[in-house]
């Protein structure tokens, strides 16, 4: 089976994780952080049009972290698996809702 990628299309905040400050959410692919965005209020959205696709066989998992400041641990909102069955089905949205918050990335899959 041949490579699929995943092409990541925008990310908008509807709630976010910090209750005194504004969200510095990242997105990491396959372990790997490939966007971080700062002072992420609810109702705000970013294009992610500038991230470089990812390159995956079957299924690759896609995770959002809130960037917290020392001592504290960095927030975990949540995981989402892209599958390879998905490619050529248009925009598909992946919802992360732990740690209180509510984030939608809305990607697609060629």
């Amino acid at each position: 089976m041949a490579n699929k990628s995943l092409h990541l299309i925008s990310i908008t905040c509807d709630n976010r994780d910090d209750t005194l400050n504004r969200d510095k959410p990242y997105l990491k692919v396959n372990g790997n952080t490939v966007w971080s965005g700062q002072n992420f209020a609810s109702g705000t959205s970013q294009s992610l049009a500038s991230v470089a696709a990812a390159s995956f066989a079957s299924s690759t998992d896609m995770e959002l972290w809130e960037e917290d400041a020392a001592p504290n641990a960095d927030d975990f909102l949540g995981r989402y698996t892209v599958r390879a069955a998905e490619a050529g089905a248009g925009p598909k949205t992946a919802t992360f809702n732990q740690s209180g918050a509510l984030y939608r990335v809305v990607y697609r899959v060629a």
